[in-house]
């Protein structure tokens, strides 16, 4: 699993936010890092378990995270490159307004990622939180 285990920093119904660490995101060399704050992030997880806050839980649902990575940091890449073309070579702008154009596109992300992560949650489609640690 690539995120197996969080801790619950918040409660809402029978949803929880649990604090995960990106193992990518750590090079396991501390002397190098500025801490490991920087591979923390926070997800909603179902709150199966019924954990409490400051519980340490274990969560099932890899494939789910997966595709929300992709959504949250893959797809602005692609889509500034996207919009960069289409300016460049279908609308023949200069350089810096196919920048522009690349970031605008790039900022429909946030768009993209709010309303997927709303029709995620109504389908129940996060991870779960199966055990208390």
């Amino acid at each position: 699993m690539l995120y197996n285990e969080g801790l619950v920093v918040s409660l809402d119904g029978d949803y929880a936010g649990v604090k995960i660490v990106r193992e990518g995101a750590c090079g396991h060399d501390c002397s190098k890092c500025v801490g490991c704050g920087g591979g923390e992030t926070t997800i909603i997880a179902r709150n199966d378990a019924r954990a409490s806050v400051g519980d340490f839980v274990a969560l099932q649902g890899d494939g789910i995270i997966v595709r929300r990575a992709f959504v949250v940091y893959m797809l602005p890449i692609l889509l500034f490159f996207a919009g960069y073309a289409i300016g460049y070579y279908l609308l023949g702008f200069s350089e810096g307004l196919c920048a522009v154009a690349g970031l605008v596109l790039a900022a429909v992300d946030v768009l993209i990622t709010m309303r997927y992560s709303k029709k995620q949650k109504e389908k129940g489609n996060v991870p779960v939180i199966t055990h208390v640690l």
